[in-house]
């Protein structure tokens, strides 16, 4: 059974005391694994010497510097200490009464405290499934109350605290945690024991209240130091813990949650995805995506319209989502399952065929979306065999946005032409229409559609321009067409990255740098750079074109600071299972590469972990993120080879052959590379592959062939 000792503390004024300035009120703590206590210990008392710190000056956070809480916060975390922050929010509040809202002021700490040990002992995902017995050591609290407050100070009298009067002047009152923390947790323990199964058993070895400045447990003032921060210096306080807000979507989140202990996944799965669907980003993202892995085997709808409502649901997510759609891939195979195991007599309906449709077009879109090609074209072909009948207006356009999904295979299949040929007429055909309506109202009118399709159209042109550069002003203009048929700030922001890949292909650094200002001054992006642990939901793209611009025009300051700020480890952190598909292959390739010309340790590991993805298990699985994958073999080759190792840029070399090989004797795959019986090579890549083989038959490192090959790499691939 694995141990903890939990410690707690706070920070704001909670009892909204009048002569006194309004501060959020914050609940923190800090979880320490027993085994750990000792080794953690040596390690703060070897900090405290090397910032010449006593034990007394080390229990007060003003004598402390932000260089020391990083070095004590990186240490801890190291060691396996999990910190927590839940902050106060009022709009939970506003629905209450108003004679109730003074007892709840008084009572206000109290649900906080409770609310953060039930989701730490009993909601946290990690945690599920596994024996744990806590030690509870929260801190106690001392409020500061005037003599005429004599109502409240009864109020809260009367719901057990203790209190006494110094002077005439104020009133020190003294709330004692214990006690009314064990009753409460002990009640909860009784709830949550019937979920025990998907729980895991949960035990406590100890309660007791700690006074502070009486203590010379360094873990005591450590969780008083997060709380200190949470309202010093709220972005670092956030960087280190699990934040959240004490709020109503927090209680959405609590009843999702005991629903899926319960075992109700049938409540459980539409709802989360509901609150996934959001466009803004939660802290509990993550969590509830890998609770939806387990539960999906779990959920058998009974009839069609269930199983309609949760491909509106999953509609929903995918249209504000852009990462992290393996659970959602899976889903909809179980989805595929249900549908089939529904009466027969159903099949051959309209309706049946359509919910197909929509299942199959979503499948295809995440498959494209992670260069899953051959699978693509297996949903395509489906889709292509369903007997749909009549349609409407709007069926029409769903089976148009599939054409769209169908040329985006076809470019990742580096058939870029082709793909544009069957979008070329379909986008004919939407601007003629809009006109027509455009002539019917004094506004202008929007067509997202439209924009999608001129965003791919624009896209393939991009990939072709360094191989024809008259297509690169066409393709400017389609992007920035593209952008104006669309209203939210997450489409525009993804149509400007489009454009700054475009402009750094093009050589107009001066363009690019505009259009990346004007991404970084988005509100998303800038909440994003500001605090990444908070805000990285969505952001991997906008980190991919912020890395490939300072691979391209790198500073050795700024890439000292990406190299900080973008670890792997908080990489995973912030992004969750989303590290281990595109485009983290590419972000880790320019990390990697920063890294290596930055003269840093750890551009191993960026290489490594980029070279993971994709992760399934035959090279041709994925092979346009396999071709990638070359790139960055042959990426390290170069810095291996700038650095004097050049036996191993050969041997990374030859990895990068192997898995253009691979491709190459897959005659379905012949748009990408094809390489016949002779040797002769056909394709996109068939000019990198022959200056590979010139670097293979040499037996000796190439750069000018290096550079033929990368050079097969356009736009969001290179």
């Amino acid at each position: 059974m694995q141990k903890y000792h939990l410690y707690m503390d706070e920070s704001g004024e909670f009892e909204n005391h009048p002569n006194l300035k309004y501060i959020q009120p914050t609940v923190t703590a800090i979880l320490v694994p027993e085994e750990e206590k000792i080794s953690l210990y040596e390690g703060i008392q070897t900090l405290w010497q090397a910032h010449k710190l006593t034990e007394t000056h080390a229990k007060d956070a003003k004598n402390l510097t932000t260089k020391y809480f990083s070095e004590l916060f990186s240490l801890i975390e190291g060691h396996g200490v999990l910190s927590f922050l839940l902050r106060h929010n009022e709009d939970i509040y506003q629905t209450l009464p108003p004679e109730y809202m003074e007892i709840h002021s008084a009572n206000r700490y109290q649900g906080m405290a409770t609310c953060l040990l039930e989701h730490i002992i009993f909601l946290y995902e990690p945690f599920f499934g596994k024996a744990l017995d806590f030690s509870l050591l929260p801190n106690s609290r001392v409020t500061v109350f005037e003599p005429q407050q004599n109502k409240e100070i009864k109020a809260m009298k009367s719901m057990g605290y203790g209190w006494t009067s110094i002077g005439n002047q104020k009133t020190l009152f003294f709330v004692w945690n214990a006690d009314i923390l064990r009753s409460r947790i002990m009640l909860h323990a009784h709830e949550y024991i019937r979920w025990k199964k998907r729980l895991g058993e949960r035990t406590f070895s100890k309660f007791e209240t700690i006074v502070a400045h009486k203590s010379k447990d360094p873990f005591v003032h450590i969780a008083d130091h997060l709380a200190y921060l949470s309202r010093s210096d709220q972005n670092f306080s956030e960087r280190y813990s699990v934040t959240f807000d004490y709020n109503r979507e927090y209680q959405t989140y609590r009843e999702l949650i005991r629903s899926y202990l319960a075992g109700n996944f049938q409540y459980f799965l539409p709802e989360a995805l509901q609150l996934l669907a959001k466009p803004t980003p939660s802290p509990f993202d993550i969590n509830l995506q890998k609770m939806l892995d387990s539960a999906a085997p779990h959920i058998f709808p009974v009839d069609i319209g269930q199983l309609e409502e949760l491909e509106q649901r999953i509609d929903r997510y995918l249209r504000n989502s852009r990462g992290n759609w393996q659970f959602i891939l899976d889903l909809i195979t179980h989805l595929l399952k249900s549908a089939d195991s529904l009466p027969a007599k159903i099949h051959d309906t309209p309706r049946y065929n359509w919910l197909l449709f929509k299942l199959y077009s979503h499948r295809q879109s995440i498959h494209n979306h992670r260069g899953e090609d051959i699978d693509a074209w297996e949903n395509y072909r489906k889709i292509q065999n369903l007997n749909l009948g009549k349609c409407t207006v709007s069926e029409y356009r769903k089976k148009i946005e599939v054409e769209n999904r169908d040329a985006v295979t076809l470019a990742n299949l580096f058939a870029f032409e082709q793909a544009n040929e069957i979008l070329h007429t379909i986008h004919s055909s939407l601007e003629q229409s809009l006109k027509i309506y455009q002539q019917m109202t004094d506004g202008i009118l929007h067509d997202p559609l439209l924009g999608k399709i001129r965003g791919t159209m624009a896209q393939n042109m991009a990939f072709l321009c360094p191989r024809k550069p008259a297509l690169f002003e066409k393709a400017e203009t389609l992007f920035t067409e593209a952008a104006q048929e669309f209203t939210r700030e997450s489409d525009t922001i993804r149509h400007d990255i489009n454009l700054a890949h475009l402009y750094l292909d093009w050589e107009k650094q001066n363009k690019a740098q505009e259009i990346i200002e004007i991404i970084k001054g988005s509100d998303s992006v800038n909440a994003f750079l500001a605090a990444p642990a908070k805000n990285a939901r969505y952001m991997q793209f906008v980190l991919a074109i912020l890395l490939k611009n300072a691979v391209q025009n790198h500073s050795l300051k700024e890439n000292e600071i990406l190299l900080k700020t973008y670890s792997l480890k908080n990489l995973k952190k912030w992004f969750g299972a989303a590290v281990n598909e595109h485009p983290f292959e590419l972000i880790c390739g320019y990390l990697g590469r920063i890294a290596t010309a930055a003269n840093k340790e750890g551009a191993k590991d960026y290489f490594n972990h980029a070279l993971r993805i994709p992760r399934k298990g035959r090279r041709t699985d994925q092979p346009t993120l396999q071709a990638i994958r070359a790139q960055i073999w042959v990426w390290w080759a170069i810095e291996e080879h700038r650095a004097g190792r050049p036996k191993s840029a050969m041997e990374k070399i030859g990895r990068a052959i192997n898995i253009m090989k691979a491709i190459g004797e897959i005659k379905e795959l012949a748009t990408i590379l094809y390489i016949d019986k002779n040797g002769t090579a056909t394709g996109w890549f068939a000019d990198g592959w022959q200056a590979l083989q010139k670097i293979d038959e040499q037996k000796r490192f190439d750069r000018k062939a290096c550079d033929t090959f990368l050079k097969c790499f356009t736009f969001n691939y290179r």
